[in-house]
């Protein structure tokens, strides 16, 4: 199964920017929550705001902490799970390993690992569209 998605357009400051957004549900133990996520091929692992746990019912003490360096390299704390997710579009559930981080600029980010494995992820950027497809 295929689908296009089309870049999103945001203001940031003076100038438009579009971005490769597409919308997530999450799943935990009966909650679910729908949530913009941005497609980050730079980033190895998916991550998501930690105020996105509180939401779902999970107790970050929990969860597998590790302190990972973001771009700034600054040292967070992070925590490690595995829950499942959908992707608007598509029927399937994928499970998948993220970490939570506290104060995460975007709510969801989604990496290599997990989501880049479950789906053939093609930006078309001179169309300002992706392309994801699901399925072997």
């Amino acid at each position: 199964m295929t689908k296009w998605y089309p870049y999103t357009p945001f203001w940031q400051g003076d100038y438009m920017v579009k971005k490769p957004l597409i919308e997530v549900e999450l799943f935990h133990n009966g909650q679910s929550m729908k949530q913009m996520a941005l497609l980050d091929s730079g980033a190895d692992i998916t991550t998501v705001n930690a105020e996105i746990a509180a939401y779902l019912g999970i107790d970050l003490k929990d969860c597998d902490e590790k302190v990972i360096a973001g771009v700034v390299g600054q040292p967070t704390p992070a925590y490690l799970t595995e829950m499942d997710m959908s992707v608007s579009g598509f029927p399937e559930t994928v499970r998948l390993r993220l970490l939570f981080v506290p104060g995460l600029k975007m709510n969801i980010l989604l990496g290599q690992e997990g989501f880049f494995d479950a789906f053939r992820v093609s930006f078309a950027k001179y169309e300002d569209a992706i392309e994801l497809s699901h399925g072997h």
